[in-house]
C-alpha cells in the first residue's frame, strides 16, 4: 500500500469523510479495530498558514496517524495472519481487518467480540478492570515485543467506502 501524505490529502474532495482510501477490501463490510487521529483540519482564513506548516511535515501529526496505521497494518499481515486495511479519513487513520457481506455476518461478529476490550483481575488491586486487546511486533527471536498498539476498546463496524 502507498501511503498518502497530509499534504497530498489536503488535495482531496473535502465534502467527503474519506479522502484517501488504499483499500482494496472487496467485502461490503470491514471492522475498524484501530484508530489513530492527527490534527487536519484549518479555518479557512488560515489556510495561507496551514499551507507553510505542511511543507514540513514533521509538523502534521496526522502524517504520523497514517505512519502508524500503515505499520500496524504490516504487523498484522504478516504476523497475526489478518486480511487488515488501512484507510485514511478526513481526521484519522484507522486499521481495519476482515470482508464480509453483512454487519451480522457470524465470523465478523466473533472477530470483534475477541478483539472488544475485556474485563480482568487487576494483579495488584484484586480489583476488575477494562483491558484493551494489544497487538505487538516481535523481535527477530520471535518472541520478544518490540513495539505494541493498542486495539479501539469496542471494535466498530464500517461500511467499505467506494469512490
Amino acid at each position: 500500500f502507498k501511503q498518502k501524505t497530509a499534504y497530498e490529502i489536503r488535495n482531496c474532495d473535502w465534502s467527503s469523510d474519506v479522502c484517501s482510501s488504499d483499500l482494496e477490501n472487496k467485502g461490503k463490510y470491514t471492522l475498524v479495530v484501530c484508530s489513530f487521529y492527527g490534527l487536519s483540519s484549518v479555518e479557512p482564513s488560515k489556510f495561507e498558514e496551514f499551507e507553510k506548516t505542511l511543507s514540513d511535515r514533521r509538523n502534521i501529526s496526522l502524517d504520523t496517524a497514517g505512519e502508524s496505521a500503515d505499520e500496524l497494518a504490516t504487523v498484522l499481515r504478516n504476523q497475526y495472519k489478518l486480511e487488515a486495511y488501512v484507510y485514511h479519513e478526513r481526521f484519522r487513520s484507522v486499521v481495519t481487518v476482515g470482508s464480509f457481506a453483512t454487519p451480522k455476518d457470524p465470523a465478523l461478529l466473533k472477530l470483534a467480540n475477541e478483539l472488544r476490550c475485556k474485563e480482568r483481575e487487576d494483579p495488584r488491586t484484586k480489583q476488575k478492570v477494562r483491558v484493551g486487546e494489544a497487538f505487538y511486533l516481535l523481535g527477530k527471536d520471535g518472541k520478544t515485543p518490540v513495539k505494541s498498539w493498542t486495539a479501539d476498546p469496542v471494535p466498530e463496524v464500517m461500511e467499505v467506502p467506494r469512490w
